[in-house]
């Protein structure tokens, strides 16, 4: 408490780790060393990358081979619903799937207005009597054959399905004149195998 004061200079120097020089290489020893693993991490990611795209393409390959595929398979199981398995030719299904073409054809066919759609029922006389006496390999050979005939005279005018068992359906597209001959003819023929 005297009227002279004692001072002393003290420098306090820092810690080394308190240092801007220090705070400088703590710095550049972090980018030293977080640059690499970015770098590292980088790669990985993109190799990820590629192999998810590689991925990602193989899959997409293959469903579209499935459903090329399912879409090869669906119109087989199409096919096979609209067609008789042993004749070859159209079955019952294939009437609905045809006749509105038929019909639509003879309602727009403008030259000729006196065409009508006929329907012709052709049935194997004693065909019971063929699978007896010759047996059902036999039977089915007539059936093939008679499939095979009728399916030779399909064209854009005319249809013919096997109807069931031993009948066949012919859809055509005729004139008036030739309806009438045709029925007059039909109902005085009698078919046989």
């Amino acid at each position: 408490f005297s009227p002279h004061a004692l001072a002393i200079p003290i420098t306090v120097v820092p810690a080394f780790w308190q240092t801007a020089w220090f705070r400088a290489a703590g710095i550049v020893v972090l980018l030293g060393i977080t640059w690499p693993i970015y770098r590292v991490r980088l790669a990985l990611f993109r190799a990820r990358q590629r192999e998810l795209e590689d991925t990602v393409a193989a899959r997409t390959r293959d469903i579209r081979e499935a459903h090329t595929q399912l879409a090869g398979a669906y119109a087989r199981i199409e096919e096979l619903s609209r067609t008789d398995a042993l004749t070859g030719i159209g079955n019952r299904r294939s009437i609905d799937l045809r006749v509105p073409d038929l019909l639509a054809r003879v309602e727009r066919d403008a030259h000729a207005p006196n065409r009508r759609l006929a329907f012709f029922l052709l049935d194997i006389d004693r065909f019971k009597t063929i699978n007896d006496e010759h047996g059902h390999a036999v039977g089915d050979a007539v059936l093939r054959a008679l499939g095979s005939l009728l399916m030779q005279q399909e064209g854009e005018d005319r249809l013919a399905v096997r109807w069931g068992g031993e009948e066949f359906l012919v859809v055509s597209c005729i004139d008036n004149d030739a309806a009438a001959l045709a029925a007059d003819s039909v109902s005085s023929a009698s078919f046989g195998l």
